[in-house]
């Protein structure tokens, strides 16, 4: 079977058990700050952080946040087992997403990244979007990633007033 010398995870597990050296990434800690009037700690992340060798944090923020919510805790996160790294892509490539670029440069936009799932709120966003006169009138909307317009989607932009014509979608990876 296979056996790696390194595991970097990039979500939580809660039962997982260290079997070899682990890094995980640490992308925020929202989840802790919205349950904050409990000082509740997601347990699948608190295993992780327990077990990993190594801790990518994606900005400075989210170190600050990660160190503050484990020190009152049983398990105190040490400065020099955490590194940031920032989220980003080199600007100079030349991408297939370039003919976007005129749509960015010509009006304000809203960016949406990601899949539109449930868990991901696009319905909250975009129903927000509706219910504002100015951002409806000024604003159109980027979506990046998630796949293509499903036809439920279109169905729910028409239900909310909403110009297709406003919202642009485009694939891609990181």
């Amino acid at each position: 079977s296979w056996k790696p010398d390194l595991v970097h995870y990039t979500y939580y597990y809660n039962k997982l058990k260290k079997k070899r050296s682990t890094v995980i990434t640490v992308y925020d800690l929202i989840h802790e700050k919205i349950a904050n009037k409990d000082n509740k700690i997601i347990r699948p992340k608190k295993n992780m952080i327990e077990i990993s060798d190594h801790i990518i944090c994606i900005s400075e923020s989210t170190k600050k946040d990660l160190q503050k919510k484990f020190h009152k805790k049983s398990y105190n996160v040490d400065d020099k087992k955490i590194s940031i790294i920032y989220l980003g892509v080199n600007h100079l490539i030349k991408t297939k997403y370039e003919n976007f670029s005129k749509f960015l440069k010509e009006d304000p936009y809203l960016l949406y990244i990601g899949s539109r799932e449930k868990y991901k709120n696009f319905d909250f966003f975009i129903k927000s979007f509706s219910k504002s006169k100015k951002l409806m009138e000024n604003f159109n909307i980027i979506l990046f990633g998630g796949g293509s317009i499903t036809k439920q989607e279109k169905q729910t932009l028409r239900s909310l007033k909403i110009d297709e014509n406003k919202i642009k979608q485009v694939n891609g990876g990181d």
